[in-house]
């Protein structure tokens, strides 16, 4: 059958917790993207025919002001976060890593965005595109955060808020 996406990743299991009634939650951290070729359902759990997607490094001369950009919005939206949670706290105290590739997987993991801009993330093989279309995305989820605050400032200081 056609393949539900386009791409994933494979996992590794990080952490595991079993649950009293059989039941277990786990962390799985994204090890290798792959693009879906063929689903199959002949099995009661999913399988299918994938080709795997090695990461374009970025070329640092192509990538160096975007990557720029994206630190700098990126700090401008946990600032805005932590105007509500933390507000003693400077946002560039964050340990963001060095490797813009990293950088581009961290901000992709922690953006409250649908699933399906996450799929899109997910699928772009560039660095700098990945790049790019999260600078696009932080502009736009910073700018909605700052905008949900003006409008609640009573009821921030009332500490009822949460961006949870």
């Amino acid at each position: 059958s056609p393949p539900r996406h386009g791409g994933s990743s494979t996992r590794r299991i990080s952490d595991l917790m079993r649950l009293p009634d059989g039941r277990m939650n786990f962390v799985a951290i994204g090890v290798t993207r792959f693009r879906l070729l063929e689903q199959f359902d002949t099995r009661a759990y999913a399988t299918g025919r994938i080709v795997l997607l090695p990461d374009e490094r970025a070329d640092e001369t192509q990538t160096k002001s975007i990557e720029l950009d994206v630190r700098r919005w990126f700090i401008e939206y946990v600032r805005a976060i932590r105007q509500v949670s933390e507000p003693d706290r400077d946002p560039r105290e964050l340990n963001l890593p060095a490797d813009p590739t990293m950088l581009s997987y961290i901000i992709a993991a922690v953006l409250p965005i649908t699933a399906l801009e996450k799929q899109t993330l997910l699928e772009i093989q560039s660095t700098r595109e990945r790049l790019l279309h999260e600078l696009a995305l932080l502009r736009r989820e910073t700018e909605l955060l700052k905008t949900m605050l003006e409008k609640l400032p009573h009821t921030l200081d009332q500490g009822m808020f949460s961006l949870n």
